[in-house]
């Protein structure tokens, strides 16, 4: 196998690919998405169930001597590679991240109840952007902002909830809801879990060094900046092992079409920058649409019936934590 992975299946043991029902992964643009590295042993390292499953990438290789396949079911058009060396995680992509100190705690907000990363029913903070202007900007610091608490990011239909580039750390759990934007930012979770069930206007974009965003309309890109990580959108150390759940209802500008990143608002969902979670499960579930991602670094991928958009960041920024990282048979 050679070719550039930009999806790192970290878990050493167990099922770290699981791809069920008429699951799709695939470029932008209809373009063949850069690969997948698989670094479970187990038999069932990769599990692909249902029919009609479409895995466009440079490869899909797993340390594995065997993967499980059941019904009409297949990785076509790319096949999967067994007995791959296995491989380390590039030092790009071994981040040191900070343990949360100073945190905040936000007060005068009201409560909602939301589903979690574990599809469950959860009490969040929900953080306004009065909320953000008086309270959370105020304290970011050169290393960012540290925020104690579950806390939901929800803007308003016309006024989209606005972050300030720099690193936030959270010591509780994570959902995102509608009408978000921010643009160099870098979200830690120390120890939570991350939902994500929105489906409208949710644009977030790491910090990158260049100013070259695929895309109709080209935009300067945000430096790295009070604590934020180069190229990196969502983080968590090694230790956080709990469930993230991405569910988009029609994101990639709204439509059913995998597009390549744009630098204006979609009416779904873009994340531009890498997921950065070693230890996390991320379950993916699409509703219509397409999930719009630019990388993962996680221990297991566990994607239900949708289609993931793969915009390789590597392609679309110089200087990305992925850009030199290759995997060699």
């Amino acid at each position: 196998v050679a070719g550039r992975a930009c999806f790192w299946l970290m878990n050493t043991s167990g099922t770290d690919f699981n791809i069920q029902g008429s699951g799709t992964i695939t470029g932008a643009d209809g373009n063949q998405a850069c690969g997948v590295y698989v670094n479970s042993s187990s038999p069932d390292s990769i599990v692909v169930k249902g029919q009609g499953n479409y895995v466009n990438t440079e490869f899909v290789g797993t340390v594995a001597t065997s993967w499980t396949q059941s019904g009409n079911s297949n990785t076509t058009p790319t096949p999967v590679t067994t007995g791959v060396p296995g491989q380390q995680l590039p030092q790009e992509l071994q981040l040191s991240l900070p343990s949360p100190s100073n945190c905040i705690n936000l007060t005068g907000g009201t409560t909602t109840t939301a589903k979690n990363g574990y599809q469950k029913n959860e009490t969040y903070t929900v953080v306004t952007q009065s909320m953000v202007n008086s309270q959370i900007t105020p304290n970011m610091t050169s290393a960012g902002v540290c925020i104690n608490g579950n806390v939901l990011f929800q803007g308003t239909s016309g006024a989209d909830l606005i972050l300030q580039p720099g690193l936030y750390v959270f010591t509780g759990d994570v959902n995102l809801g509608n009408y978000m934007t921010a643009t160099g930012v870098t979200f830690d979770l120390n120890t939570g879990n991350l939902g994500v069930t929105s489906t409208t206007n949710v644009n977030l974009e790491a910090p990158c060094v260049s100013t070259d965003l695929s895309g109709t309309t080209p935009t300067a890109c945000a430096p790295p900046a009070n604590g934020a990580i180069n190229g990196i959108l969502f983080a968590a150390p090694w230790a956080n092992t709990t469930q993230w759940t991405i569910q988009w209802g029609a994101a990639g500008g709204g439509g059913s079409t995998c597009q390549t990143l744009t630098a204006t608002s979609a009416a779904g969902l873009e994340f531009d920058g890498v997921i950065d979670a070693p230890g996390i499960t991320l379950n993916m579930q699409d509703a219509g649409g397409y999930a719009l991602i630019s990388g993962l670094v996680v221990g297991a991928l566990d994607q239900q019936t949708g289609s993931i958009c793969v915009t390789n960041y590597a392609s679309e920024h110089d200087g990305s934590p992925l850009s030199s990282i290759t995997l060699v048979e």
